[in-house]
């Protein structure tokens, strides 16, 4: 392979090289992109560090002639290869649908210190950034994807982003390759392939060097994001709580530009869509000002951005309830043991302690319930389940997971939500003494995307 064919690729690789970083998982989709970039690792000398991971959206009818082709041409190359099939929504945007589903499933093949690298080259980021800037979800200018960034222990790189599809596709001619063709490209009533086929060529025609000026547009507008993340930092230095969101009133008397732009460095962390700016300039005040009864949320494209008590809070889209009126058969669900149980899109866990929580001499007698409403637990006196949630401070959505443990009819406790500081409620005559050993029932629940003062 003659070095000036792929002098683009020798700062990835020498990063790639890096010891710091221990597997090389590659996006392999079995397109242009991905078998090129897979290709040069491998002429480098460094297929024995690459994991190819093929997601396959079932999407297309040849979605698995593409995952068998993937696996063959891995085959060839003396490569690792995984494959993993992921199911879409029925509902919402396929593309974005996808794209959440791909990161899902590379984050169940990722481990720490491995390196994430995809195909995504010049013309893509130049679609991407019009799309963000015709859409009006981005913060400043024209903003692409990151060339990389840090995918929880692991990091993403996307090593060809100044690259172009024509040197890409001269260096795969060059070299014989062979790679499929996803038939969706054609279809023009997605925007991507919209812009790609209709929107750029004919922007083109007028201003031939388009690309090289919106490229270095994208650099440049990189600097300046990068300056407004330090405002936002330094915002969220002073206003974040230790739940994960920020203090209400802190946020609130930010100034309404640093209020977006502070959500919007948030959202970014996470990866998340941008709200449009219609609704950001009409949401925002509203949230901010509304009563508290009236549990105000902003939401746009499966996010929340949601009050509780003196926060605010960017929620998870949290999985379904099933119909009520209970989690498992008959009327609760008996207690086979106390191991870890997935309940209500979290995990219940068990704990003993002495003096401290539910003392029971026949655990198997307990059940776990879901709430209906109407409920009552005596703690000190009788009270309502409604009350005591409320005055326990559990965020109103997450009110219906709650696991509530009944001892035949009776309710005798409530799961504890360690990552709302919340602890178990017990009722009064199961109270472990002090010289008792009491189980401790916790509801773990994943339903916020922290702020990263980083």
């Amino acid at each position: 392979m003659a070095q000036s064919r792929c002098n683009w690729t020798i700062e990835y690789l020498d990063q790639c090289r890096d010891p710091v970083h221990g597997r090389l998982v590659v996006g392999f989709s079995g397109g242009i992109d991905s078998t090129v970039l897979l290709h040069q690792l491998c002429a480098a000398g460094l297929g024995y560090k690459v994991l190819a991971c093929h997601v396959n959206h079932g999407i297309s009818p040849a979605a698995d002639t593409w995952q068998a082709h993937c696996e063959q041409v891995c085959q060839a190359l003396g490569v690792k290869f995984t494959s993993l099939v992921v199911q879409l929504p029925n509902t919402g945007n396929l593309e974005g649908n996808a794209r959440r589903a791909r990161y899902q499933a590379f984050a169940q093949v990722l481990q720490a210190s491995d390196l994430l690298l995809l195909g995504q080259h010049l013309d893509d980021q130049i679609e991407t950034a019009l799309f963000h800037l015709l859409r009006g979800s981005g913060r400043v200018g024209l903003q692409g994807m990151p060339g990389s960034r840090q995918l929880g222990q692991a990091s993403l790189l996307r090593p060809l982003l100044g690259v172009s599809r024509e040197q890409i596709e001269a260096y795969a001619r060059a070299e014989n390759l062979a790679w499929v063709e996803d038939e969706s490209n054609a279809d023009t009533t997605m925007t991507r392939n919209y812009l790609r086929q209709q929107v750029i060529p004919a922007l083109q025609q007028r201003w031939p060097d388009l690309k090289l000026t919106l490229q270095a547009t994208l650099q440049r507008d990189a600097e300046v994001l990068s300056l407004l993340d330090s405002v936002a930092i330094d915002d969220l230095a002073g206003i974040a709580d230790a739940l994960g969101g920020v203090y209400l009133d802190g946020f609130a008397s930010l100034a309404p530009a640093r209020q977006k732009n502070l959500l919007s460095y948030w959202l970014r962390r996470h990866q998340l869509p941008y709200p449009a700016a219609s609704l950001l300039d009409k949401g925002l005040p509203e949230l901010l000002s509304a009563a508290t009864a009236a549990a105000p949320a902003l939401r746009w494209q499966g996010v929340c951005c949601r009050r509780h008590g003196n926060g605010l809070y960017l929620l998870r889209t949290l999985p379904g309830l099933p119909p009520a009126p209970a989690l498992g058969t008959g009327p609760g669900q008996h207690l086979a043991d106390f191991a870890p149980l997935p309940w209500a899109g979290g995990l219940l866990t068990w704990t003993t302690s002495q003096g401290a929580g539910l003392h029971i001499d026949r655990p198997g007698r307990l059940q776990l319930r879901r709430r209906l409403g109407g409920e009552t637990l005596r703690c000190g006196q009788r009270k309502t389940l409604k009350n005591l949630l409320h005055a326990q401070g559990v965020p109103g959505w997450l009110r219906e997971r709650l696991p509530l443990l009944f001892l035949d009819d009776e309710l005798v406790g409530v799961a504890g939500v360690p990552g709302w500081q919340i602890p178990m409620l017990v009722a009064s005559e199961y109270q472990a003494q002090a010289l008792e050993t009491g189980w401790c029932c916790e509801f773990e629940i994943n339903d916020r995307y922290p702020v990263i003062l980083r």
